[in-house]
């Protein structure tokens, strides 16, 4: 059997779930596999209540430009998500700003 599958189970309400293959079907006479394939259950257990956890910040990217006004980016993840009736993460995963290089160099008209 498989682990129990609990990701309907919210605070020990609804239904958990394994299932089993069979390996090697019955051949020349030999006895056939007997039981189901799959197998429910209830969510006895009640399931923790985790808040979500964010990553911290990844470096800011390089500026889009070498000089003048441009833009960089940086990013993070859920590290820990959810569960059960914890808070939900807040804020973005994504962040874009300006950065400003060096004053690009003037160029005469030919």
């Amino acid at each position: 059997w498989t682990s129990w599958d609990a990701s309907t189970c919210e605070g020990g309400r609804g239904q958990k779930m394994r299932s089993r293959n069979v390996k090697q079907a019955a051949v020349n006479g030999g006895q056939p596999c007997v039981g189901p394939t799959q197998e429910t259950g209830p969510c006895d257990e009640p399931i923790q209540d985790i808040d979500c956890e964010l990553s911290q910040w990844e470096a800011w990217s390089e500026c889009s430009v070498t000089c003048g006004l441009g833009f960089h980016s940086r990013e993070r993840g859920i590290q820990t998500a959810k569960q059960g009736f914890g808070n939900p993460c807040e804020g973005p995963l994504s962040m874009v700003d300006d950065c400003h290089m060096k004053k690009c160099p003037s160029q005469d008209c030919v």
